[in-house]
Order: structure tokens, then sequence, then C-alpha cells
């Protein structure tokens, strides 16, 4: 899908259309400029000017002009119940909060859900990464958090809105106007690793490879979420997802979790 800088088709004195298109192709974005001019069919002319305003509206609701639309969905998470060790595999701590894409164009922030919702109650947080990031254009993957004084999250205090929040995060997508999706994911955390400083709310979360299953085991003695399994080669490919999550079982903060998100829903129906 091209996105981009678009101008709709628009009819001269003469009565000939002349459409401009600045767009993004294959990640990067190109000075490639496509013009018809002379006479256009009323028909076909339309429905150029209908597939601009759709590009324009998906390129609006990621919140920055330059990111393929396609960003909006985030990487999915497999299942397992098992951990498991694997030499071709890094292992994640498995944040306990909300899952956000953030999109930052030169000091602006917005962060959107896994359903492509714009999270809007954390603009004091998007106003801390976009300063972190000033400068900077780019898409990461991460989790909205809020930590205690030892470094756990602590959901139900993220979930009244407690600050400061952090964002936690583990891929980077896009920078700076190239596409990073297609390389492995150990360059692209390098990447992040270099662009986050993790001074501030904006932080890197680390890994480690192939012990798997003692990680596992350290995080259910620490009474966390649980930890992330995924192949250090894999693309950024939501639909053919090389990422697994392992939960911890006797995780204390998910009690009760299932009936308040349900009473909140049935509270607003």
């Amino acid at each position: 899908m091209h996105t981009g800088s678009l101008e709709g088709p628009a009819l001269d004195s003469a009565g000939s259309h002349a459409i401009t298109l600045l767009i993004s192709q294959d990640g990067n974005v190109q000075n490639r400029v496509s013009t018809w001019s002379g006479p256009f069919p009323v028909r076909r002319a339309e429905k150029l000017k209908s597939r601009c305003r759709r590009i324009k509206q998906a390129a609006a609701h990621c919140g920055v002009g330059v990111f393929p639309a396609v960003m909006e969905k985030a990487h999915t998470l497999a299942r397992l119940h098992a951990p498991f060790d694997h030499p071709d595999c890094l292992f994640e701590l498995k944040y306990d909060g909300f899952r956000a894409l953030a999109y930052v164009d030169h000091g602006q922030v917005r962060m959107v859900s896994r359903k492509g919702n714009v999270h809007k109650s954390f603009s004091g947080l998007c106003n801390a990464v976009g300063a972190e990031l000033a400068g900077r254009a780019a898409v990461l993957d991460g989790e909205i958090v809020y930590l205690d004084d030892d470094g756990r999250p602590q959901f139900y205090s993220l979930l009244r809105r407690r600050g400061p929040q952090r964002f936690a995060a583990f891929d980077l997508l896009w920078l700076d106007g190239r596409d990073l999706r297609m390389l492995p994911l150990m360059e692209r955390k390098r990447r992040l690793r270099a662009l986050v400083h993790g001074s501030g709310c904006l932080m890197y979360v680390d890994h480690i490879e192939r012990a798997g299953a003692d990680f596992y085991r350290v995080a259910c003695e620490q009474d966390l979420e649980g930890i992330l399994a995924k192949r250090k080669t894999g693309f950024y490919t939501p639909e053919a997802t090389t990422w697994v999550k392992i939960r911890n079982p006797q995780y204390s903060q998910i009690e009760g979790r299932r009936e308040l998100f349900e009473k909140r829903l049935s509270a607003t129906a």
C-alpha cells in the first residue's frame, strides 16, 4: 500500500486532470512523482480522488503521515504452557500493562492499542517520550507500564492512571524514513538499544538468549506475569507470528482481572 503526502486530482482550466502523488514505496520514502495530464474520464478521476482520501485518512489515523497504514497492526502472540530452551530464540520479560505501538514524529507521539484505538489518557507519557526522541521519526512496539520501587509492573496502579508511567519498548519497526520490519529481530533490537537511552520514561526491554526455562523460573519466583520467546531471525510479520507468550499460572495480579473487565464492559454497554 502506498502512502505519503498526497494531492487529489485537480481539474485545470483546460478541462484536463493533473494528479500528483508523492508516494512511499517498499517502506522507504521516495520522491517519486507520477503525473497524469490530458483528458481524463470522470469516473476514473473520482476513483482516484476517493483513493487519495482513504490514504490520507489512514495516515492520519496512524498519527504520522509518512508511516505506512499497515503499521497499525501489532505483532501477535502465540501461547505455550511450558518454557523451553532454544539456541535460535531470545527471551524477554512479559511486562504487565497496555500494549501499544508508539508513533513518534519529531516530538509528537500517538500510542495506538492492538485493536487500533488511540490511548488518549497517557498524554503526559506521550509528551515525555516525544521529548526523549526529539527530532526523530519512529514506530516502536512496547508496553505502557507503571513500575513500583522494585521495578515490578503494577497493573492496577496503571489502571488507576498512577504515574509516572513508562513505555517499555521491545521492538523498532520504523526509524527516520526506513521500514525495519523485514530486518531480523536481533538487528531491530540493536537499533532500538542505540535509540533508547533508558534514563527517562522510555525504557529498553532487554533479553537473554537460549536459557528460557531458567529465565521463566526466575520470573515466576519474582511473581512476574511470565516471559516471551521470540525467534532471533524473525521478521515483524503480525500475520505469521514468531513470538510466544508463556504465562506464570500463579501470577497474583491476574486474579479477578477478567471479572473486572467484564464489569467495566457491562457498565459502558
